[in-house]
């Protein structure tokens, strides 16, 4: 087979409504290719939700719909996708994403004869009012052409969809490789893809948007700290990454997580403002799920928020659970995990919600050692409570429009 032009690979999990916005600008991009680069493109779309088949609708867009039988998690169905793709350049894009009319003539435009390249683009976050640049200045840009390994500092790339790439440089380990836990794959692919001497080059130019909900992935700390974990796993095993510098992606990962604490307590405070603002309650999302009796895991900042916020309500804390819990003196009991009387005490609840920032992992491992009832993390709740409320205004702004 020989390979040319563009194949636009998009997974679609329960993503009928964004089917029609994709028809129409992926048209437009793909009629300026032809005519400025005279190259073929293609859009592939892997239907990974076995539940529903979908079907583009009438349109002239060169595609395929491919309706998978099995659910194969985002890299799967990217890997899926790239396997199918004919073009010699490929994109990855998530159902939810925007990108502008000229994405791929300029990305075409600035690729030259790198393996890959990077664009800037947009931040759209359902929760805020506007959008903010991913880079604010060309110089963050610039790292990704570095050749000193930047990927093991951190992940310098926001997200997948702002990168054309020739599928020829695709590492085969990603390809094979798949990841069980959703969130880190694209992380892998770089990482992969600068071991492996892969030339980045870089476009200044806003041509994407990520949009974030509370579906996705990269938000839901337990998660995405799962992911991170399988992923050096797979660069441990395969050997991609040596011990000193594994040892130091570790370091850097811990160092900026823990740097970021206090701004993920600042973000939950946010989301839960949003959600205050239009009458939105956690005692509402926890009875709608029938849990009447909880326990709060950290009961500091946020876990006294919460346990004000939930009192004389409808939803019952029985008690506390908390590291420090020989020093805090409280309304209701507090145990620390480690107490020999707790796992009794959790028959009586319905769920465990966890208002600590950090260290979600192992508090969740822990719990789920003791405790046979859901756990949820606070954060989490707000996300869902937020996607929900965003549903609401789509469906009012299309109803609106109609």
């Amino acid at each position: 087979m020989v390979l040319s032009g563009v194949s636009v690979i998009i997974p679609i999990y329960k993503g009928k409504k964004y089917l029609d916005y994709w028809t129409r600008i992926l048209s437009k991009n793909f009629s300026d290719v032809e005519e400025t680069y005279h190259m073929h493109c293609e859009a592939v779309f892997v239907n990974d939700y076995p539940g529903e088949k979908i079907a583009l609708p009438d349109s002239r867009l060169c595609a395929a719909v491919y309706n998978l039988e099995k659910n194969l998690g985002i890299q799967g169905a990217r890997a899926f996708g790239c396997r199918k793709a004919e073009g010699e350049y490929v994109v990855f894009l998530d159902q939810d994403d925007k990108i502008a009319e000229n994405y791929l003539t300029s990305q075409l435009g600035q690729i030259g004869n790198a393996d890959a390249v990077v664009c800037n683009g947009y931040r759209e976050r359902l929760w805020m009012r506007g959008k903010r640049a991913i880079y604010t200045q060309n110089g963050q840009l610039d790292k990704i052409r570095g050749r000193d390994c930047v990927f093991t500092e951190k992940n310098e790339i926001c997200s997948p969809g702002q990168v054309l790439i020739r599928k020829v440089s695709i590492p085969d380990l990603w390809l094979t490789k798949i990841m069980k836990e959703n969130g880190a794959d694209d992380y892998l692919l770089w990482i992969c893809m600068q071991k492996a001497r892969r030339v980045f080059e870089v476009n200044y130019q806003r041509l994407y948007t990520h949009m974030e909900y509370g579906s996705n992935t990269s938000s839901r700390s337990e998660g995405m700290s799962r992911s991170i974990g399988e992923m050096f796993s797979i660069l441990e095993e395969n050997q991609i990454l040596g011990t000193e510098e594994l040892s130091v992606l570790k370091q850097n990962i811990s160092k900026n997580e823990e740097e970021s604490r206090y701004l993920k307590m600042v973000r939950v405070y946010d989301y839960w403002t949003y959600l205050k603002i239009r009458n939105r309650r956690v005692e509402d999302y926890l009875k709608s799920r029938h849990y009447e009796k909880i326990a709060i895991y950290g009961m500091n900042y946020i876990g006294n928020r919460l346990y004000d916020d939930l009192c004389g309500g409808g939803v019952e804390v029985t008690f506390g659970i908390d590291r420090e819990a020989d020093g805090i003196v409280y309304e209701i009991p507090v145990f620390r995990i480690e107490d020999p009387g707790l796992a009794e005490h959790m028959e009586g609840i319905d769920a465990v919600v966890v208002t600590a920032i950090a260290s979600c992992q192992k508090i969740f491992s822990d719990l789920k050692k003791i405790c046979r009832k859901p756990v949820l993390s606070i954060e989490d709740i707000f996300l869902d409570m937020m996607e929900a409320e965003g549903s609401r205004e789509r469906i009012k702004t299309e109803g609106t429009v109609l």
